[in-house]
């Protein structure tokens, strides 16, 4: 039983690197980003400036490493396109997932 545990923990890092290279790919590939979400309506913005500003102008292997080191963090900062605590949205996530599973 403990030699199934333990095979079962290791084989969760490669799971977990690879969902997570999935999640970051497709939200690459969907239409639209963020410099199209900000420049809505009648506000003109310097899209090369924005770029630079959020680091899309970089490689997208080195977008993914920034983006690995910042989706752990859930201490209560503020997200940049929210602008709302992130630590909120950790909580109704969690209690969601709660009601979802009790029977």
């Amino acid at each position: 039983m403990r030699a199934y545990i333990i095979r079962r923990l290791l084989l969760l890092i490669p799971t977990m690197f690879l969902l997570s290279l999935i999640i970051f790919f497709l939200m690459r590939i969907l239409p639209g980003n963020i410099i199209d979400v900000l420049s809505a309506g009648d506000v003109e913005i310097d899209r090369a400036m924005v770029e630079r500003q959020l680091g899309l102008d970089v490689p997208q292997i080195v977008q993914y490493g920034r983006w690995l080191g910042v989706v752990p963090q859930m201490d209560g900062s503020v997200s940049g396109v929210l602008s709302s605590p992130l630590e909120g949205w950790a909580h109704f996530f969690l209690g969601t997932s709660f009601f979802t599973l009790t029977p």
